[in-house]
């Protein structure tokens, strides 16, 4: 019902949702309700890319023509992205089902539909030269300090009633946007540009696809992503829907285990890495070792390369004491479990 709903209102949510939208009405004739479940079959073995591979897609990304491109040519290549999303998005779910096993509900186009929304985001800001005009600006006094707020806009208010979303400035500075964006329009190009190294997430393909994104656009470097051996059948599909940025040669996609993510971190091009994964993998970046002692310099900052990590967490899901009914007991009960169930329980925020 959900999905059907959403396809039925595609003519009056605006251009802003009109590709979250595509994807919902991509979805709706096909949704008949709960399948059976499927359980999951062997994964395909993984053909690692040799080094010498490696090393020519290293060497074709762009990382110079990349920071020279406009807010407005970005915006563009997103959009190509978007559209190339919406087209494999059943693919993408089929395959899933069938390695990762599934409850029947078509759980795994879901994550597609987060995807398209931040590649939405990202064209926005683009198109607004990388400063969009917040929602509303005020003044904390009492500790000096800008507050926007930016979440929910447009008509995703009446999808989302009762949210919103703020950034806050640091005490003291001014409320500026976009300087990242802005500076090839404003003829200030920083550098020469730089390779990023992305680990792609095993647990959910949306964290891999938003992280591409993320390093293109928020960093200004251009990507080598290597597809975790866990859903590395997906790979070829990333590769069909991002090929505008593959054309663009600001992203290139490589495959293998652990010896590859080693040639790779070590690489003499690559200059940030972005990982999601364990604790031990982060530290054996970091210190070479995820068991030896951690003092002075990390060799991974001795060699000019830094790292950002997204390793998971414990979640707590707190219930406070309130007026509720039944029925909202009821719904935030099968809220909670599903949280703990959904993808084995292999997410980010999963209750543990």
């Amino acid at each position: 019902k959900v999905y059907i709903h959403l396809a039925m209102v595609w003519g009056v949510m605006g251009m802003a949702l009109k590709p979250v939208l595509g994807l919902a009405q991509h979805v709706a004739p096909k949704y008949q309700g709960p399948a059976p479940t499927v359980l999951p079959v062997p994964l395909p073995p993984v053909l690692d890319t040799p080094f010498p591979d490696l090393d020519r897609a290293i060497a074709e990304l762009d990382a110079h023509a990349w920071v020279l491109k406009s807010t407005s040519e970005k915006a563009n290549l997103m959009r190509a992205c978007s559209t190339g999303l919406v087209n494999v998005s059943k693919q993408v779910s089929d395959l899933s089902e069938r390695y990762k096993g599934s409850w029947g509900n078509k759980e795994e186009w879901l994550p597609m539909f987060c995807v398209v929304m931040g590649c939405q985001e990202y064209v926005t800001a683009l198109e607004s030269g990388g400063a969009p005009a917040p929602l509303k600006l005020r003044k904390e006094t009492a500790t000096d300090q800008w507050v926007a707020e930016v979440f929910p806009h447009g008509m995703l208010k009446a999808l989302l009633p009762g949210y919103k979303g703020e950034v806050w400035m640091k005490p003291g500075t001014d409320p500026t946007q976009g300087a990242a964006y802005c500076a090839p329009e404003e003829g200030e190009v920083r550098d020469e540009g730089h390779i990023a190294l992305v680990l792609g997430a095993g647990n959910q393909y949306a964290v891999v696809l938003l992280d591409i994104f993320h390093k293109l656009i928020c960093d200004m470097e251009v990507v080598v992503c290597k597809i975790s051996p866990i859903n590395h059948y997906l790979g070829p599909l990333f590769e069909e829907a991002l090929s505008p940025l593959i054309e663009a040669n600001a992203l290139r996609i490589v495959y293998g285990g652990r010896e590859v993510g080693e040639y790779l971190v070590k690489h003499p091009k690559v200059h940030s890495i972005h990982l999601t994964g364990s604790a031990d993998t982060c530290n054996a970046i970091v210190w070479g070792s995820p068991t030896v002692p951690r003092v002075g310099v990390p060799p991974i900052v001795a060699m000019g390369k830094s790292i950002t990590a997204e390793l998971g967490n414990v979640t707590p899901y707190i219930i406070v004491p309130g007026p509720w009914t039944d029925a909202e007991i009821k719904h935030v009960a099968a809220e909670v479990v599903g949280g703990f169930t959904h993808n084995a329980g292999h997410n980010c925020p999963a209750l543990e």
